[in-house]
């Protein structure tokens, strides 16, 4: 029969020197490469050589060589090794630990050697624990997540540099790009900030004065927040040669303050301080111009 293993002598009896003799057992049509196994209990059978880059597979327990892309599609619960090598690697099937390059994924779970967690896949959802960069300094990429409402987007844009918010698509007066400012604290109190936008230049090679907050706008809390009460003033600031510091401010109830908690008092008005003098709250002068004065008598 073909590819069994059979001595090389045909005859009725050997002598020792023809048993152990090297080159005397050999297989049917023997190739360099070719591999040996048990086809039965009791024989030995030829597996001719296969192509490189094949590797070996097991059917209905007789060995056989197959392309390494097909074989990894039967690989189930099995790491895949670096000697495992595909061009066009398509079926992989269900793999409880792939780890290349130290990137480990195992279940819903995707990470590196050292954090194993960093990603998790469920339906419909990504969580992604460690820090997220998209592209790399002066060649970026654009960014976009879109609302549940038809047209609603948030993007940013590389090849401008900008940040846009963009409305639903719906012709109606809340289809307007929306910024909320919002705080996680549970029990407001005065003088706790609800929101803020801050501008800085924390490069300037000036340093000092020139990288502090130079301007910012924040909402402050006025009083403990209650069912009856969530008074809050917007406090604007800027700077001159220092953080940031309040120029001007609107209260909770519509009161305008200059430089602070300085509202004037009723029938005062706001008077220039001239150039680099802030405007300030001053009595109205008494007397004024008389219908004489305008008609030159």
């Amino acid at each position: 029969m073909a590819n069994e293993f059979k001595h090389d002598t045909v005859g009725t009896s050997l002598t020792e020197a023809e048993w152990v003799g090297i080159g005397t057992h050999v297989l049917d049509s023997q190739a360099t490469g070719d591999v040996i196994y048990a086809s039965s209990a009791t024989q030995l059978s030829r597996l001719g050589v296969g192509t490189d880059g094949d590797v070996l597979t097991l059917a209905s327990g007789i060995p056989s060589w197959a392309a390494s892309s097909s074989a990894a599609a039967d690989l189930t619960g099995t790491t895949l090794a670096s000697n495992v090598v595909s061009s066009s690697l398509t079926t992989v099937g269900t793999l409880t630990t792939l780890t290349v390059d130290n990137v480990i994924i195992n279940d819903v779970y995707i990470g590196h050697t050292s954090d194993t967690d960093l990603m998790t896949i469920a339906s419909g959802a990504l969580t992604v624990l460690g820090t997220i960069t998209v592209g790399v300094d002066d060649t970026g990429h654009d960014v976009k997540f879109f609302g549940a409402s038809a047209g609603a987007y948030f993007e940013w844009t590389e090849a401008s540099d900008q940040l846009e918010l963009r409305g639903a698509s719906a012709d109606a007066t809340t289809s307007t790009g929306k910024l909320l400012l919002s705080t996680s604290l549970t029990d407001i109190n005065a003088n706790d900030v609800i929101g803020k936008i801050s501008w800085q230049a924390p490069l300037e090679a000036g340093g000092t004065d020139a990288i502090l907050v130079s301007a910012k706008i924040e909402g402050i809390a006025q009083s403990t927040f209650a069912a009856d009460s969530n008074a809050t003033d917007l406090i604007f600031s800027t700077g001159h040669s220092e953080a940031a510091t309040e120029k001007f401010r609107m209260t909770s109830q519509g009161e305008l303050g200059v430089g602070g908690e300085n509202y004037g008092t009723s029938g005062q008005v706001l008077t220039s301080g001239g150039a680099g003098v802030a405007p300030s709250w001053a009595t109205a002068s008494g007397g004024g111009l008389s219908w004489a004065d305008f008609v030159g008598i």
